[in-house]
């Protein structure tokens, strides 16, 4: 799992052609706390089916801008360049494993 990544390094991990998972969270963010773990552990479930990514709004706006996140914790879904999934508050680890998935297709 990467972890507040430049916009740059985004650019290549989307160009890599495997799939992108991001959590776009906020240290503040209450639910945000509470996912971290979760995400952390599908993250080690998928393996190399797709890449997680943790995005922090406060340390790269920038990202956060990008992709018009208006609340935290947002989790967003990138397969062959192209966002897929884009969804505010909590998922439980199924439903990450099932986005890796379904992206991986």
């Amino acid at each position: 799992m990467k972890i507040n990544i430049t916009t740059e390094a985004m650019d290549e991990l989307i160009a890599g052609g495997k799939p992108v998972i991001i959590d776009l969270y906020a240290e503040w963010c209450s639910p945000c706390k509470m996912m971290a773990p979760i995400f952390a552990r599908a993250a080690e479930a998928a393996g190399d089916r797709a890449e997680f990514v943790k995005i922090d709004i406060e340390v790269r706006p920038e990202l956060a801008d990008r992709y018009g996140v208006m609340s935290v914790p947002t989790v967003i879904g990138i397969a062959g360049g192209e966002v897929r999934h884009m969804s505010s508050g909590i998922m439980n680890e199924t439903e990450l494993n099932a986005l890796a998935d379904r992206l991986s297709e």
